[in-house]
């Protein structure tokens, strides 16, 4: 029954996540998958009936001893707004797939289960196992993510103007309930899996910190990013000059734009693109310069708009263009304002 409510309540944040899902990155929405995999993993082994069944159900719970502690790290660096390196994050995620390979290896190979026994009886289904050698790797892996996300948050309390000193209460005190419950777990020898309950209630109190910065995030807040794509066109094309796409803010101002062909190159006369952006940007295109070109304003519906033009980027790879226009009428109103008086 605890299984069953544990994997109830992770479908439903994973359900609460996708209608919010603008909210969250792929590190909130992968710790919560694995977790909601896992759970159900635990009541299918509860629910097994034979050997087999119970071992594809006790592969499932392992997503969340490999996985999750590692997820966690990633997560508590990210409110810490501590950066990993792509490479680091690459193998992490590298070896932990390795790990749950040899998982999904039990019953045929003696990698990460010497043995596996199936166990039906008053207290329920249970496997009695003997570990193999990459048991001990799994146990490694997860305690020494665990003590990282320790050290991330410690060395990240210094800065109390970038994290909240709350945060990371809140993180350490998960850490430290995942590591007491695991070692009360081995050394008492209990038939009943504690992992699932602790682990599904660390997502809703991680949850808790992210939705909060996500909800006041100055660099990532919907409100303001929306509010600036509806003041500002974006056009964006491909390094051969490939047209790509544009907002609803840049169609209006260029209605050509809707009937421009994706990936197909600019159309060469016509509209008002060809009128005040075509030059500039084969201009700032042959110029070669890396740093983004900014024209002088022209009118359109009375209003006064800008561009910058500057290059798109993948990593370090140049592979493209954006063209971004900018409504400074009020910005024109207001200098008007001030030169009359100065006049006067």
């Amino acid at each position: 029954m605890v299984y069953l409510v544990c994997f109830i309540l992770s479908i439903v944040m994973f359900l609460w996540v996708i209608v919010r899902s603008d909210s969250f990155r792929i590190n909130q929405i992968m710790l919560i998958v694995v977790t909601m995999a896992g759970n159900g993993g635990y009541y299918a082994l509860a629910t097994s009936t034979c050997l087999e069944k119970a071992i594809l159900a006790n592969n499932l719970t392992y997503l969340i001893g490999i996985f999750s502690p590692m997820l966690l790290l990633l997560n508590i660096c990210e409110i810490c707004r501590f950066k990993l390196p792509r490479r680091l994050v690459a193998a992490m995620y590298s070896i932990q797939m390795l790990l749950y390979l040899s998982v999904c290896t039990t019953g045929k190979y003696e990698i990460f289960y010497k043995t596996v026994q199936f166990n039906m009886d008053e207290k329920g289904v249970y496997l009695t196992k003997t570990y193999g050698p990459m048991h001990t790797v799994y146990l490694i892996m997860m305690f020494l993510f665990l003590v990282a996300g320790i050290c991330v948050s410690i060395y990240s309390s210094k800065k109390r103007n970038i994290v909240s000193y709350k945060n990371i209460d809140l993180m350490v005190f998960v850490i430290i309930a995942i590591v007491v419950t695991y070692a009360i777990q081995r050394f008492l020898h209990l038939t009943v899996e504690l992992m699932p309950i602790v682990f599904t209630f660390g997502i809703v109190v991680i949850l808790v910190p992210i939705t909060k910065i996500r909800n006041f995030s100055v660099d990532g807040n919907k409100e303001i990013i929306s509010e600036k794509l509806e003041k500002s066109g974006y056009i964006v094309f491909t390094k051969k000059l490939y047209y790509m796409g544009c907002n609803k803010t840049a169609a209006e101002l260029f209605p050509e734009l809707e009937k421009w062909e994706l990936e197909k190159k600019v159309p060469g006369s016509g509209g008002r693109f060809n009128t005040f952006l075509r030059q500039p940007l084969m201009q700032y295109i042959n110029s070669n310069l890396k740093e983004p070109l900014k024209g002088k304003s022209f009118v359109i519906k009375e209003k006064s708009f800008g561009f910058s033009i500057r290059c798109l980027n993948s990593g370090k790879r140049h592979i493209g263009y954006i063209i971004e226009l900018i409504d400074i009428t009020d910005l024109l109103d207001n200098q008007t304002d001030c030169k009359a008086e100065m006049v006067k």
